[in-house]
């Protein structure tokens, strides 16, 4: 996938953002629906995640070959480093897909906080996971 560089973050209005989650809407699974009984706020959750993502990005119906770079908060890494690349920092090569199941770790994970469903707290929650749970198929989830 290509990476999307920008310098410096375009942000959409608050009547964009409402725009670009009903376009949105009809791609939910029932899964979100369910999980987010009231409507209103699964809507909210949706508009916090395109508040942190540049107005030409789309991380549900943008192009396939488009990384969508996160302008909102980050997880820690694990190394320490305040930076995320896509180098493996022992061993200098690229991470894939067969690396061992903690490589993730040594990168700064896209976060937001969200209060969840039946709890009264705001709860750091990983961006990647909400939009899966949201949008992706049963057999990809």
């Amino acid at each position: 996938k290509r990476r999307q560089h920008r310098t410096k973050v375009e942000v959409r209005s608050d009547r964009e953002i409402d725009e670009v989650v009903r376009q949105w809407e009809p791609y939910v699974h029932p899964r979100a629906r369910e999980y987010f009984s009231d409507p209103g706020r699964l809507r909210e959750v949706l508009q916090d995640i395109l508040r942190s993502v540049d107005r030409a990005a789309d991380p549900v119906l943008g192009s396939e070959d488009m990384c969508v770079r996160w302008y909102g908060d980050h997880s820690r890494c694990d190394s320490g480093s305040d930076i995320a690349d896509d180098i493996s920092p022992k061993s200098g090569r690229r991470h894939s897909r067969e690396d061992a199941p903690r490589a993730h770790l040594s990168h700064r994970q896209a976060v937001f906080k969200m209060v969840k469903p039946g709890d009264a707290e705001q709860t750091v929650t990983y961006v990647n996971r909400v939009l899966a749970f949201a949008f992706a198929a049963d057999e990809s989830f």
